[in-house]
């Protein structure tokens, strides 16, 4: 079953987490696009998605293709 209500990692913003991954923000789009989970979509100009980094290191260990 899918927690996606409650993180298990820190809730980081776009800008956030590319500095904790120490990558690019247009990477953090890209990895995005290609099904990188978002823990809270962007509701607009000005409201910031949430990345959950437990679900996003978990994602990228098996799938940035490195």
């Amino acid at each position: 079953m899918k927690n996606n209500t409650y993180p298990k990692g820190m809730l980081l913003n776009r800008s956030e987490l590319s500095i904790f991954f120490g990558i690019a923000k247009t990477t953090i789009d890209s990895w995005v696009q290609a099904g990188m989970p978002v823990h809270k979509k962007s509701e607009g100009r000005g409201k910031a998605a949430e990345f959950d980094t437990a679900a996003c290191f978990n994602w990228a260990r098996f799938n940035r293709g490195d």
